[in-house]
């Protein structure tokens, strides 16, 4: 019998026995070096759909001016995003980048800009 999987990676979800990370200093399957979750502190959330698209909306805002170690950030707010809309009614949009893909599906002639982030990268 294989030893329960005690740890999941932030960026691409895969979870990991204590063995199976013992010694890595990142994800064994994604090689992010962000810090793992315990899949002890799982729980369930009863929140609205709104207040959720407002929290995701001023996350990915804040990120969106992360410097350094901001590409982590990012794609880990990123998969946290995609778990949450998975657990979303369907046709849920989270983030303002959903709406606007959305809309650009049913107004194809229609041009968006859309800003450069704050900040840059480095």
């Amino acid at each position: 019998m294989s030893d329960p999987k005690t740890i999941r990676c932030l960026t691409c979800r895969s979870e990991f026995s204590d063995d199976e990370v013992h010694g890595h200093n990142a994800c064994p399957s994604c090689g992010s070096p962000g810090v793992p979750m315990s899949i002890a502190g799982d729980i369930t959330v009863r929140i609205n759909v709104h207040e959720l698209r407002i929290l995701t909306m001023w996350a990915t805002g804040y990120a969106s001016h992360l410097r350094n170690g901001g590409d982590d950030a990012r794609a880990a707010l990123r998969s946290v995003i995609r778990e949450l809309g998975k657990q979303c009614p369907p046709g849920t949009l989270l983030t303002l980048n959903e709406e606007i893909a959305q809309l650009q599906e049913h107004f194809p002639d229609v041009e968006v800009h859309r800003p450069e982030p704050s900040g840059g990268e480095g």
